[in-house]
Parts: C-alpha cells; sequence; structure tokens
C-alpha cells in the first residue's frame, strides 16, 4: 500500500447515478477519499527561490509570459505558518485546511514542492465541515496523482499543471454533490513547484501576494456582490455592508457546472503568499493583514495575530489562513 493510499484512504467512489440519454455522461471520480478528522494547525518549515519580481500589479485575469523552471538550487524547503478558528458566534468550524510539502533532490535535481488548501463550507455545521474535508482531500489526492507522482517515478507529468488542477477542482465538485448533496464549499488551491505558484479557486476564500511593499489580490470573488463590483455596478465600500455579499454563484458541490478560475505567477524574491477565507478578509482591512505579516517573523504567529483581529472585529465567521514565505 503507498503511503498516500495509507495518508487519504483506499475507498473507490461508487458510480455516480445512471444519466438519461439526454443528459452527457459525467466523468467518474477516480478516489473520494473518506472524511478525515478536521486538519489542525502547527507545522513550520523552511524558504524558496530567487527569481525576478513581479514589479507592477496585474488586473484579475490578466496574465504575462511566465519562466518556470522545475530546479530551484537556492532554497531547501517551503517556510510556512497555518491556523483556524471557528470565530466568536459560530458553534463549530466548517473550514478546512490541507498542507501538504516535500522535497525531490538527487544530484541532478532540487525541486521543492507544496500543496495548499483553503475550503470554507457552507450547508449548516455537518453538511459544510463534511464537504470542505471531503473536497480539500479529494483535490490534494489528485493533485498528487497527476503533477507529483509522475515526477517520484521520474516521469513526466501527462497533463499541464493548469490542467491538472482544472481536473481535481471537477472531480471534487462530482465527489461533493454525490456524497454530500445537501453541502458546499469554496475551495482555493495553491501548488507550488520549483520557481512558480499556481493558484485554482472557486467561491470567495482568497489569495493574496505580498510583493514590493503591496498587497495583490490573485482571486476573483464568485459571489453577486463580487461580481456587481466587478462591472462597476458596485464600490467595493458598498459591498461592504450588503447583508447577502457572502451569497455565492459558483462553489464545490452547487452547481453541475464549475467555471475554475487560475492565476499563475513566477514566485517574487521576498514575497508572501496568503490563502485565507472570508471569516478573515471579511472584518480585517488589507492593510492591518499588511502590517501583521511584515512586522511578525514567525509564519504561524502572524497566523495566530490575525485571527485574534478577525475576533476583535467581531469575528462573524470561521476564519482560516495559511502563509507562505519565500526567502529573498
Amino acid at each position: 500500500m503507498s503511503f498516500f493510499q495509507r495518508l487519504f484512504g483506499q475507498r473507490k467512489p461508487q458510480a455516480p447515478p445512471a444519466v438519461t440519454e439526454s443528459t452527457p455522461p459525467k466523468p467518474e471520480p477516480k478516489q473520494a477519499p473518506p472524511a478525515p478528522a478536521p486538519v489542525q494547525p502547527d507545522p513550520d518549515t523552511e524558504p524558496m527561490p530567487r527569481q525576478p519580481a513581479v514589479t507592477e500589479p496585474l488586473s484579475l485575469g490578466q496574465t504575462r509570459p511566465l519562466n518556470i523552471v522545475d530546479d530551484a538550487t537556492s532554497y531547501s524547503t517551503l517556510v510556512f505558518g497555518q491556523g483556524s478558528h471557528k470565530g466568536r458566534l459560530r458553534e463549530g468550524n466548517e473550514d478546512t485546511f490541507l498542507t501538504l510539502v516535500g522535497m525531490v533532490e538527487s544530484s541532478e535535481l532540487r525541486l521543492p514542492f507544496g500543496i495548499f488548501v483553503v475550503a470554507d463550507g457552507m450547508g449548516g455545521h455537518e453538511h459544510g465541515e463534511r464537504a470542505s474535508i471531503l473536497a480539500a482531500k479529494t483535490i490534494t489526492w489528485n493533485v498528487m496523482d497527476r503533477i507529483f507522482m509522475p515526477v517520484f517515478a521520474d516521469q513526466e507529468p501527462d497533463e499541464a499543471i493548469q490542467s491538472a488542477l482544472e481536473e481535481a477542482m471537477h472531480e471534487a465538485n462530482l465527489v461533493v454533490k454525490r456524497d454530500v448533496p445537501d453541502g458546499g464549499t469554496t475551495s482555493t488551491v495553491a501548488v507550488i513547484r520549483g520557481n512558480s505558484i499556481h493558484i485554482a479557486h472557486v467561491g470567495d476564500s482568497r489569495a493574496y501576494l505580498y510583493h514590493d511593499k503591496m498587497l495583490e489580490r490573485l482571486t476573483r470573488d464568485h459571489s453577486l456582490v463580487g461580481r456587481l463590483v466587478e462591472i462597476g455596478q458596485m464600490t467595493e465600500e458598498e459591498a461592504k455592508h450588503r447583508s447577502d455579499r457572502n451569497k455565492l454563484y459558483q462553489g464545490i458541490g452547487l452547481n453541475d457546472a464549475l467555471d475554475v478560475h487560475q492565476v499563475t505567477r513566477i514566485i517574487p524574491p521576498g514575497s508572501q503568499l496568503l490563502l485565507c477565507s472570508d471569516g478573515l478578509w471579511d472584518v480585517v482591512e488589507e492593510d492591518q493583514m499588511v502590517s501583521i505579516i511584515t512586522a511578525t517573523p514567525d509564519a504561524n504567529e502572524a497566523c495566530n495575530k490575525l485571527i485574534d483581529m478577525a475576533n476583535e472585529n467581531g469575528g462573524p465567521d470561521n476564519i482560516t489562513v495559511l502563509l507562505i514565505r519565500f526567502p529573498l
């Protein structure tokens, strides 16, 4: 039995319900690992590569040519912090986070890698928690199988990282819809390989990249209010005061169709990658986030301080934070 089978379980998913001739068949998920106990905070590790910094922010959806390489000889493993809290008003925590880091090293290759997932469950405590855990594990299993296991076998991956992430998110959508029909979840995933960050995202959890003394939001909110802001029908300030600001039109397990938002970046030297649920960004201003992550040397402590600030500002929702740091 492989390490990843022991880690995620061996149970194979049952086939989805039969479809009628008028409905195109949907792909059957490869694996639907059993739901684990909620993940709890605490690892700490080490740095990453030196590459040219991104000097100007990009608008959402804008791209630039990338020089992605696997060999990263200037660092060993990844330094990161993590934390989650139910907040002050919720009885339970429907958020899940999953972190998995490692290193492939030989005389010819030194490849640090990491998978980071934040999922914010919906559908009440029981359904939301199950949906977020199942999505996080299914996505991680698929990313390992499609992107990293071929590296361990001295093979090239059969597909690009972007395609593999897209398939992993769709797989999670199928599994959650089948196994937790009354639940759903956001999912923000960061895959780090060599000198690059690959983000896949649905929902209103967020990924930020702090670089060149600014905090850049990499993801877009798949909420009705967020869409109105994007098309200029509402300001960010107006959106903060809308009672329906967290109503989503995209999420894992919510619809048959899934439009996965993806971003790929070269890692700027000295940058920090922040993933969080809306329990943080909805009540903590971005300048407050920057003050904490730039003034706190320890990544875990920075996550705890961000969570504390969210609770000081009311803590109306579950709060989850992952912070990954890259060296100068």
